[in-house]
């Protein structure tokens, strides 16, 4: 039997339990999905990452929509080692979650990304209490250089942490907003 609240976040990408036996990464799915414990599947997180396998993606997903923030940020930092395959919807969906460190690695993620998608977000994120978020929001606005998203980066030049403003200086320069 699968954990609680588990089957709405499975991913029907991820690996059948047949799949289990197959590949490493079914493995660490199918470890997941048998732990109910979140230190289990924040660890299952971590480990998919290092298998550098695409199949890997699926289950990360999945966990991504787990009630642990701990999963959340594991399963976010994790699918940052992959270079291509990753949903954005399910990364954009993050960027409002209750967390300030999902919000955070949900930003980081989606710049690397670079869909124009995550683009209004963003700007919301560039408002938020944590300064460690509103500097991931405006480096990844950066990283897609989408125009659209200027006006938020223009009101971050007068935020009160200075790191967050010294982004926003290298963000217009990016954008090539006019000042």
């Amino acid at each position: 039997r699968e954990p609680d609240g588990w089957a709405e976040g499975r991913s029907p990408a991820a690996p059948s339990r047949g799949e289990c036996e197959e590949s490493r990464a079914g493995a660490g799915w199918c470890g997941a999905r048998k732990g109910s414990h979140p230190k289990g599947r924040a660890s299952v997180a971590e480990g998919l990452a290092e298998f550098e396998d695409s199949r890997a993606i699926a289950p990360l997903v999945a966990l991504i929509n787990d009630p642990s923030t701990e999963v959340k940020k594991n399963a976010v930092e994790a699918l940052s080692h992959f270079e291509e395959g990753i949903p954005s919807a399910a990364v954009i969906r993050l960027l409002d979650d209750g967390d300030a460190e999902v919000r955070h690695e949900a930003a980081h993620l989606a710049g690397k990304l670079r869909d124009r998608s995550a683009t209004a977000a963003l700007a919301k994120l560039v408002g938020d209490p944590s300064s460690d978020v509103r500097q991931a929001a405006i480096e990844a606005i950066g990283e897609l250089k989408d125009p659209a998203a200027a006006p938020a980066v223009m009101r971050a030049l007068a935020d009160a942490n200075a790191d967050v403003r010294q982004q926003a200086i290298r963000t217009v320069d990016e954008l090539r907003a006019p000042i």
